[in-house]
């Protein structure tokens, strides 16, 4: 892991920690996916090959698509966004699994959203679905999540798709 400090104002630095890896999201374990919970940042992808943790303090995100889940973690509901953007020629596909919701409101047209780390959302109801790649995060970290729920017994985690 290295650390990248972008600013001396952490609220406004925009990457804090690099995760590499040949297989980009394999790279994060599921402990560490709940860890993010606290509200201290989110994890996004880059280049499709390299995760990163983002710092409070960002600009307005207006995904392509978009899905609300929920993480239970021993009776504990997690409620987070799931979100893809269309890559282009130079640019791959990207995704982004958010802090924990702290805010909704629900307009005509769309969600405005505001996590535990201050990122706001305007989540447009006409593109509420997964993208391939996003159904591919969200199927990978479901199986993580049972392959965890296999090892250790004493807490029930669970990931679901909120309607």
């Amino acid at each position: 892991m290295e650390e990248l400090v972008d600013s001396a104002d952490l609220k406004s630095a925009a990457i804090a920690y690099r995760f590499e890896s040949d297989q980009p999201h394999h790279a994060l374990t599921v402990g560490q996916i709940l860890a993010f919970e606290a509200g201290y940042g989110e994890i996004v992808t880059l280049s499709g090959h390299q995760i990163c943790y983002i710092m409070k303090g960002e600009i307005m995100q207006r995904p392509d698509v978009w899905e609300l889940i929920r993480i239970t973690n021993d009776g504990a509901n997690i409620d987070k966004i799931l979100s893809g953007w269309y890559g282009g020629y130079a640019n791959g596909d990207s995704w982004r699994l958010s802090s924990r919701i702290s805010k909704i409101e629900d307009h005509p047209d769309y969600l405005y959203i505001v996590t535990e780390s201050e990122t706001e959302y305007e989540l447009y109801k006409s593109v509420r679905r997964f993208s391939g790649m996003t159904a591919g995060i969200y199927e990978f970290y479901s199986k993580k999540i049972e392959e965890q729920n296999k090892l250790d017994t004493s807490k029930v985690i669970t990931i679901e798709i909120l309607k």
